[in-house]
């Protein structure tokens, strides 16, 4: 749910009601620090992070300690408090926060503290949490978990949320969302209890499909293409896929646009006949393709050239990179990295980034992705990646993003200019 947080903290003094007390921190300097949650009305789950500077010093300027150096100690301590509460409390649908600005920058639209805060929560917070910046307040919710604004424009639409299952050790990844038109499984699956699982996305899947029959639902749809990337299935579970399959294709009878694609590892030969038998079963377009370790996916005008070379020992992403969905894109090579990358990754490999305009998800999905890599990479084995940038304030930018990243290598180059 959390990636590990290896930063440098203050000593924090924690309140004898972690639910809803004060945190306090004290700086090498002598600042003063008090953290508190507010719930917030509209849902007792969601925490508005209170933060504020104690002292007479610094009653008219709570920016004092920024400008002593001590910023980056102050931010990682306030997420180790994130941290804290988060694991008491268990059950949180999301946290806000709001920095104050510096005096002299209140015209700006972010707040170099709220910023700062929202690089650490990007790095800290993995992709079960959707982690984006809305002027000056850093926002933070799991996913699945819809704000009111959303609950009333869904009840006035009739749509449907998305579903949002992270992969476990028995379970696969389930990634179901409309307003994308991304309907994705992947991974192992063997639960315990395949009919528990399973029966929910039945149901979902279900709603969905009768929802997109009518023209005049926010959620009708022309043409559906339904994926899976499997690794290791039971039979039990196969049961169930093939149940997900049958009701598409029944839709498909009625006229929708619907295709399967049903991806399988390299020379896995049992998983390639199932992926046929099913295609002879059912009566729609079905793709049965083999993954390969080799990838070069073509650059779009929202997407980066994206290639992952075993034989070079290279990664290259280049491109722009606002992708609808930048954890879907770039999740081949985040699962890889995850994987048969914490084995294969060494100093020998070149990684380059030439990215000329990318959004804050990719950012957030990037440093995922950097993260994975900061576990394998040491002294006897160092990863680096060349980062190009375009001018000055690109190579801020590029600063800013891999600040919280001690363990890897970062050059950062000047581009030539054509």
């Amino acid at each position: 749910m959390l990636q590990n947080w290896k930063k440098d903290t203050y000593p924090i003094e924690f309140p004898n009601i972690l639910s809803d007390g004060k945190f306090y921190f004290t700086t090498d300097t002598g600042v003063r620090y008090e953290v508190g949650f507010g719930r917030k009305i509209h849902d007792r789950l969601f925490f508005q992070i209170n933060f504020n500077v104690l002292g007479d010093d610094y009653e008219d300027n709570t920016y004092g300690s920024t400008n002593k150096g001590e910023q980056y100690k102050v931010m990682a301590t306030i997420v180790k408090i994130v941290s804290t509460h988060l694991e008491h409390i268990g059950l949180v649908h999301g946290y806000e926060f709001s920095g104050e600005f510096k005096p002299g920058n209140e015209n700006q639209e972010t707040s170099i503290r709220t910023k700062l805060f929202y690089r650490y929560a990007t790095h800290f917070f993995d992709n079960s949490w959707n982690v984006w910046l809305s002027g000056n307040v850093v926002k933070v919710r799991r996913s699945g978990i819809q704000t009111e604004e959303e609950i009333k424009n869904l009840n006035l639409t009739g749509g449907l949320s998305q579903l949002n299952f992270l992969a476990t050790k028995s379970t696969p990844k389930v990634y179901f969302s409309p307003r994308e038109g991304i309907f994705s499984i992947s991974g192992d699956s063997f639960p315990e209890n395949a009919r528990t699982f399973y029966n929910r996305i039945i149901v979902w899947w279900k709603d969905y499909l009768n929802a997109i029959d009518d023209p005049k639902s926010s959620t009708f749809s022309s043409d559906l293409t339904l994926r899976f990337e499997m690794n290791y299935i039971n039979s039990t579970s196969t049961k169930y896929l093939l149940e997900l399959m049958t009701l598409l294709a029944d839709k498909h009878k009625g006229g929708l646009g619907a295709h399967i694609i049903w991806q399988y590892p390299k020379e896995d030969e049992d998983l390639m006949e199932m992926g046929l038998d099913f295609k002879q079963r059912l009566k729609l377009p079905f793709d049965v393709v083999e993954s390969t370790e080799d990838i070069l996916i073509a650059g779009t005008e929202k997407t980066p050239i994206l290639e992952l070379s075993l034989s070079k020992k290279y990664i290259r992403i280049e491109g722009n990179s606002f992708p609808p969905n930048a954890y879907e894109f770039y999740s081949f090579l985040l699962n890889w990295v995850k994987g048969k990358g914490k084995t294969l990754l060494t100093s020998e490999w070149k990684i380059e980034l030439k990215l000329e305009i990318f959004n804050t998800s990719t950012s957030r999905t990037l440093m995922h992705i950097f993260a994975e890599m900061e576990e394998v990479s040491t002294s006897d084995n160092p990863i680096t990646i060349d980062f190009y940038f375009a001018d000055e304030e690109g190579r801020e930018e590029v600063e800013e993003m891999i600040e919280p990243l001690e363990g890897l290598n970062f050059n950062l180059i000047l581009k030539e200019q054509n």
